[in-house]
């Protein structure tokens, strides 16, 4: 079951590709536009592309490798009970150096929020173009320096969305209230998608 946007919230993805793949990558985090005189929709979503690809954040062009390209940002609002959604897709690519990991791996951002229980953990799937291959070694281990380095990216993005009023959420499927974001960590062992090969 997905998760439940509740009205006035909204729910973020950032869309990547990479050569050679037909397949979008995403990856999401809410939030809530808490200003006392909220900017329309489209200027929200313009705000989070520019807050994502800043240098320094997890989505700036130095972070992934050149056959990767940052496709732009997807936002769903759910206004007056129904999903609304409103996009800043302006492509811009790679331009990291090095090998990146193949398509079907990722590094995973933890969403730590203050509550307890599983309920109140969440992730984020980051693109595999953020780790060069030279980063992570036989088995699955990312190097502590790179782990530090996405720690840091994410906690600029989370301070410059909190400065500017947007608070992140973590949403739920049960419809229950959304739990606030306070840290995104990243941990050490890279994730795989399995596919079953049929001949």
């Amino acid at each position: 079951m997905g998760i439940v946007i509740p009205e006035g919230f909204s729910n973020a993805t950032v869309v990547c590709t990479v050569n050679g793949s037909p397949r979008e990558q995403t990856s999401s985090f809410g939030f809530l536009q808490i200003g006392l005189t909220p900017p329309s929709l489209q200027d929200q979503v313009d705000d989070i592309y520019d807050f994502i690809k800043a240098i320094g954040r997890p989505y700036a062009a130095l972070a992934f490798g050149v056959d990767w390209t940052i496709e732009g940002v997807s936002m769903t609002t759910t206004v007056a009970g129904l999903p609304v959604v409103t996009q800043h897709l302006v492509p811009y690519g790679g331009s990291g150096s090095g090998d990146r990991e193949p398509p079907n791996c990722s590094a995973i951002i933890r969403k730590q929020t203050a509550a307890g229980g599983r309920k109140n953990r969440g992730r984020i799937y980051m693109p595999s173009g953020v780790l060069q291959a030279a980063q992570v070694d036989g088995a699955g281990v990312i190097d502590s320096a790179v782990v530090t380095g996405l720690n840091t990216q994410w906690e600029n993005l989370r301070v410059a969305l909190v400065a500017a009023d947007y608070v992140p959420y973590l949403f739920h499927s049960d419809a229950t209230a959304p739990t606030v974001i306070t840290g995104f960590s990243a941990e050490s062992l890279l994730a795989t998608q399995r596919r079953r090969l049929r001949s």
